[in-house]
């Protein structure tokens, strides 16, 4: 049912724009003559659409798939359970400093590196752990989904985000950071007080309340639980309890280090590689220097590490901001990270197998809410209803107006969920609109800022439905929790707005 809540919400934002085509007539105009275009869209066209989006958007959708079938292989191998118990035995006691941790962390690597989808890698343990102390789903998607979109508020040097904007507006990497790090601040510490108000007044985390008796109740129950069922086993001589318990006692032996360990270097090849390098230290970076040595390196005629690893497909360190080479990478690091696991884990293949397929069915949902949701783009792109109002109301006004402008960013950010295409499609236009660059520097932090403030709260963000999904939570639940708070972003990112255009 709570999924269920997740297809209609995307699913309004898709009939609101079918909607819309039979609404708003679109006329083109070219030497003096004009004539009408039929765009509206219907059953076919509509279906077509959606359908078209998966082979358009693959390598994310691809994604989303692996990181369920990840956690299946892990949690079939025994690691993902002590991990979770691992990290929750060091922070008792410490409960608020591991959420503050937690928060400040994702924000942290939103902002500078641009992971933001890629971070999902992370939420499923991040949300298990924050969970098993105490927090309730809706603090564990603050510190996870809400600290990395507002990363993304407050991005900085984010490669997926200031990346392409640089790229399309001719900007440097360092322009307006001093705007760039306020909206970082004000955004983190605002989600910090925010969360912890919401505590404080629901009286979490919950382990707090509860003395340790329960948990020492439990665990008496469940010891005399398995001495019972190894009583039972041995009365029995039952061959199926006994594989049962030594299944168990094996898993009770691993250690959650090799897991952790695989994990960190996953994760760090994937911040080294969407780390922007060239414009944080320069175009001429090692990075750089070495991947062209790595693939120009030959035996003879014979260039073998190329060969091997095929590295000129992908890109040296800091050029993975176009989301096709950045989530196939990805896709490839899981896979890797699933063989070893198993591996260091000694687990049966048809076990491994058996966890990936288990882990790749729960994350189906959340894998065809990515399709609705970005399948949005091919309705603009086939169907352009769209475009011909927002520009008429950019050019509503002679000279740059922030209001006008931060609307028009805002409703185009609802229907192109991705930033990539958002950049091509809405980023690049406006140079033809305003050329001066002081205009073009504050656009770029308002297109980002604007942007991620929405993706918070759209039924279209791809990066909230799958969070809302793989936690369970319901649309309306999660709207009803964090509205108060994006609408204090929105007041906050149009007073920064205007400041910055009269300084």
């Amino acid at each position: 049912m709570k999924k269920s809540n997740l297809f209609k919400a995307v699913g309004i934002v898709i009939l609101s724009y079918v909607l819309l085509s039979w609404i708003i007539p679109i006329i083109n105009s070219i030497g003096g003559f004009k004539w009408k275009v039929s765009n509206q869209l219907g059953f076919v066209s509509t279906v077509f659409n959606v359908l078209n989006s998966l082979p358009t958007f693959i390598p994310v959708i691809t994604f989303v798939l692996l990181v369920g079938a990840f956690y299946g292989v892990l949690k079939a191998a025994g690691a993902y359970d002590k991990i979770i118990d691992l990290f929750s035995s060091k922070v008792v006691g410490r409960e608020k400093l591991l959420l503050i941790l937690v928060i400040i962390l994702m924000a942290l690597v939103s902002s500078v590196v641009g992971l933001d989808l890629g971070l999902l890698i992370v939420f499923p343990i991040l949300i298990g752990l924050l969970v098993k102390v105490g927090y309730d789903k809706m603090v564990a998607l603050s510190a996870t989904l809400g600290a990395t979109i507002i990363g993304m508020y407050g991005a900085t040097f984010s490669i997926s985000l200031y990346g392409v904007n640089n790229q399309i507006l001719d900007l440097k990497t360092f322009n307006q950071i001093i705007p760039k790090v306020v909206f970082f601040v004000l955004g983190l510490a605002g989600l910090i007080a925010f969360v912890l108000m919401y505590c404080k007044k629901n009286g979490l985390p919950a382990s707090i309340k509860g003395d340790n008796k329960e948990v020492k109740v439990s665990s008496k129950k469940s010891d005399k639980v398995k001495k019972s069922s190894v009583k039972r086993g041995k009365d029995r001589k039952s061959k199926g309890v006994k594989k049962a318990l030594k299944i168990h006692k094996e898993r009770g032996e691993r250690s959650a280090v090799p897991a952790l360990i695989v994990i960190g270097i996953m994760i760090l090849i994937a911040l080294l590689g969407t780390t922007n390098w060239s414009g944080l230290i320069g175009s001429e970076n090692w990075f750089a220097t070495a991947h062209s040595a790595w693939t120009g390196f030959t035996i003879g005629k014979f260039d073998l590490l190329n060969k091997l690893f095929g590295l000129e497909n992908i890109g040296a360190f800091g050029t993975w901001a176009e989301p096709t080479i950045r989530f196939q990478v990805y896709s490839i690091l899981l896979i890797y990270a699933m063989i070893i696991i198993s591996l260091l884990y000694r687990t049966k293949f048809e076990d491994s197998f058996d966890g990936f397929v288990d882990g790749l069915k729960s994350f189906i949902v959340p894998a065809v809410l990515v399709v609705l949701a970005l399948s949005l783009h091919l309705f603009v792109y086939f169907n352009d209803v769209l475009t011909p109002v927002m520009n008429a109301l950019l050019k509503s006004t002679k000279e740059f107006n922030v209001a006008i402008s931060g609307i028009y960013i805002i409703i185009n950010s609802l229907f192109y969920v991705d930033y990539y295409y958002f950049a091509s499609f809405i980023v690049y236009p406006i140079t033809q609109v305003y050329e001066d660059k002081s205009v073009l520097s504050i656009l770029s932090v308002m297109f980002a800022n604007l942007y991620s403030l929405v993706m918070l709260v759209a039924p279209s963000s791809v990066l909230l439905l799958v969070s809302l999904s793989i936690s369970e939570v319901k649309y309306k639940d999660w709207l009803k929790f964090i509205w108060k708070f994006v609408l204090g972003l929105l007041l906050v990112s149009f007073v920064v707005f205007t400041i910055m255009l009269l300084v």
